[in-house]
C-alpha cells in the first residue's frame, strides 16, 4: 500500500512517469494488485498509479497492456464491487489506460472492461 502510495505522488510529475514505466513501476504494481486482490487500500492506489501512469505517457499505455494491467483493474472492480471508491477510480484507470491504443481497446474487451 505505502509503495504504491509513493508511486502515486511521484507519477504527479511527467517525467517521473516516463522514468517509473521505464524502470517496471507498472508490472511491479500490476504484482501488487495481483497478490494484495483483497485488500481495498491496495487495488485503489495501484489503480490511481496506473491512472497516472497512462495520462499522457504513450509507452506507458503499451506497458499496462503487456503487463497485464487490465485484468488486475478489472479483478479489483470485481473483488471490491461494493466500494464506490475502487469503482471510480478504476473506470477513470480503465479510461487512462486505453487512450487512444487501438491494442488496449481490444486488451479492455477481453479483459471484460
Amino acid at each position: 500500500e505505502q509503495a504504491c502510495r509513493v508511486l502515486l505522488n511521484m507519477t504527479a510529475d511527467a517525467e517521473n512517469r516516463t522514468r517509473a514505466g521505464k524502470a517496471g513501476a507498472i508490472e511491479a504494481v500490476v504484482a501488487a494488485m495481483r497478490g494484495h486482490e483483497g485488500s481495498l487500500r491496495v487495488q485503489d492506489n495501484a489503480c490511481r498509479v496506473l491512472g497516472n501512469m497512462t495520462v499522457t505517457e504513450a509507452e506507458n499505455n503499451t506497458r499496462v497492456g503487456e503487463a497485464g494491467a487490465f485484468e488486475a483493474v478489472v479483478a479489483a472492480m470485481r473483488v471490491h464491487e461494493g466500494s464506490a471508491e475502487v469503482q471510480e477510480r478504476a473506470c477513470w484507470t480503465l479510461l487512462n489506460m486505453v487512450g487512444s491504443n487501438a491494442e488496449n481497446r481490444t486488451r479492455s474487451r477481453a479483459a471484460g472492461a
